[in-house]
C-alpha cells in the first residue's frame, strides 16, 4: 500500500471490499488504537471510507467515524512505536 492505492493491480476490487470491511471496524471494536504508526494503513482506510458505497454499505455515520478517524491518524503522523507495538497496545 506504499507504492499503489488498492491491493491488486492498483484497481479497486473485491479483496479491497474485502480487506476494507475489516479494517473499517477498528476504531469500533479498538477505539483507542492508534494507526499514525501505520499511515499505510490509515490512507487505504480513508480511501476505502471515501468510496460512495463505502457509505452505502455501511451508513453515513460509520463512513464519517472512519474517516475522521483516518485524517486525525494521517495528521499526528508516525511517532514511533511501529506496528509491533500497535498490536501490543491493542492486545497486552
Amino acid at each position: 500500500l506504499g507504492k499503489c492505492e488498492w491491493l491488486v493491480d492498483d484497481q479497486f476490487s473485491v479483496a479491497d471490499v474485502a480487506v476494507g470491511a475489516y479494517l473499517n471496524y477498528v476504531p469500533v471494536f479498538f477505539p483507542n488504537t492508534d494507526l499514525s504508526v501505520t499511515p499505510n494503513t490509515a490512507a487505504y482506510m480513508l480511501r476505502c471510507a471515501e468510496r460512495p458505497a463505502f457509505a452505502d454499505a455501511f451508513g453515513q455515520g460509520h463512513a464519517d467515524t472512519v474517516k475522521t478517524k483516518a485524517q486525525a491518524w494521517l495528521a499526528r503522523g508516525a511517532k514511533g512505536g511501529g506496528p509491533q507495538e500497535m498490536m501490543k497496545k491493542m492486545f497486552g
